[in-house]
């Protein structure tokens, strides 16, 4: 694949959120930064990039109707569509569709308008994927050096970047935690801002330098400018240990004080004072926007943050949420508030259904102790379910259609008995049934 399809003038920009380690906040920050772009009348969209461990959705519950993405395709899917069709294309001797690539310069299709009425603005939002069976299977096997070399990933990406600008004011990423294929991406290829969310433990600090650090040179332009702005972000501030939390400061600030370089000496003053979240225990157990919890204008809400983190990533045209009516606000919050009941409300414990071969028996029947200390009833297995004079097939197959999770056994035994008819049946059952499945493996089988 040569070139793509050249679009209009892009003025949009790409942000990539971005945290080395995990439970910083950042998809939370991610998504109430959308809410106060968009009801300022921007176009916004947000990317779940973090494949490993989507979350982002369930800031959006209230707002969307596939609330589990079941139904709802999304970037890996994208990504797995895109590949498949190159792989034909690049096999095809007579070229007949020379111009398929045309048809992913955007993501048309992997889209979702978030259910609510903007008076200027829009949010739309791109889930990391379809969360069915087959999933965890997508994100693991895709081959991302044969995306990048042989498939024309870097193109691809470089035109989707392009369209993207064109078709929003704002293109906010969640990024992966770590280091990584998808992290790089998003770290180095697609932003224009990198805002890196932290915590103020060494450990946080130095990772999350070290990520800015590397993307900021290999972002730097032939002429030595910078061609990445990047804005640290401490998280989860806790106000306690006065002292230690001051060392802590000083030692993040040193760590992250070259890449604020962008900003007037003056204003790099009030930028370490204002670009910091507090931690609220509020927000610590539910995914509830700080838009709908926080009332405006109280310099130490959460809101607060969010919109000092805004003035900077639009260069100050957008310094606060925009209107949203009180009553409306109370409703929409009461939204998170029955999503958090209905989910009480849910049996915290699924069913186990054990799939295995009778030569394991022993492991699995360890296995059971272990897992039944989940609740009576939980685990399904054969000679938990069997009854003298049962028909076996029945009471099996009743007790598959009851789980809810299926655990694989891997040992000796199903490799010296992998031909067996009524266990192989059973895992044809079983893959697909489109529940989720976990292989557990037994140590040194071979």
């Amino acid at each position: 694949m040569e070139s793509l399809q050249e679009t209009a003038e892009p003025t949009g920009r790409i942000v990539t959120f971005y945290s080395y380690k995990g439970g910083t906040g950042r998809s939370m920050a991610v998504a109430n930064l959308a809410w106060i772009l968009a009801t300022n009348g921007k176009r916004v969209l947000l990317i779940d990039w973090d494949l490993e461990a989507p979350g982002l959705h369930r800031y959006l519950h209230p707002f969307i109707d596939d609330k589990e993405l079941t139904d709802s395709p999304g970037l890996i899917d994208y990504f797995v569509d895109f590949a498949t069709e190159a792989r034909v294309a690049a096999q095809s001797a007579n070229g007949s569709d020379a111009r398929w690539h045309e048809r992913y310069l955007d993501l048309l299709g992997y889209v979702r308008s978030l259910e609510w009425e903007f008076e200027k603005g829009s949010l739309d939002f791109v889930p990391a994927g379809k969360q069915s069976a087959a999933y965890a299977v997508q994100v693991n096997t895709f081959d991302w050096p044969e995306f990048y070399t042989k498939l024309g990933g870097g193109i691809l990406l470089e035109s989707l970047k392009r369209q993207l600008r064109v078709d929003y004011d704002y293109i906010l990423i969640d990024s992966r935690t770590g280091i990584s294929d998808t992290s790089g991406i998003c770290t180095v290829q697609m932003p224009d801002d990198l805002v890196v969310c932290y915590t103020l433990n060494r450990q946080s600090v130095r990772g999350a330098a070290a990520v800015a650090r590397s993307a900021f040179e290999q972002r730097r332009k032939a002429n030595g400018e910078p061609g990445l702005h990047i804005w640290p972000v401490a998280m989860r501030i806790e106000l306690a240990e006065k002292e230690r939390l001051e060392e802590a400061r000083q030692y993040s600030r040193a760590e992250f004080e070259a890449f604020v370089m962008h900003l007037p000496r003056r204003e790099r003053e009030y930028y370490w004072g204002r670009a910091e979240v507090l931690y609220q225990p509020y927000f610590a157990y539910d995914e509830v926007l700080a838009v709908f919890a926080d009332k405006r204008h109280h310099p130490s809400s959460m809101l607060a943050s969010f919109e000092a983190m805004a003035s900077y990533v639009t260069r100050g045209e957008v310094t606060e949420l925009g209107p949203i009516p009180d009553t409306l606000r109370q409703s929409t919050l009461k939204l998170f508030v029955a999503e958090r009941a209905q989910a009480a409300q849910v049996s915290p414990v699924a069913k186990i259904y054990l799939n295995y071969f009778s030569g394991d028996g022993l492991f699995v029947e360890q296995l059971v102790d272990v897992l039944q200390v989940l609740g009576p009833d939980v685990v399904l297995y054969d000679r938990a379910v069997l009854r003298l004079g049962d028909k076996v097939d029945e009471t099996l197959a009743r007790a598959r259609s009851e789980a809810a999770v299926f655990l694989v056994v891997y040992g000796d035994a199903r490799v010296k008995e992998s031909r067996a008819a009524g266990s192989a049946r059973e895992l044809e059952e079983i893959l697909a049934s489109g529940k989720r499945i976990v292989p557990v493996l037994i140590q040194n089988a071979r």
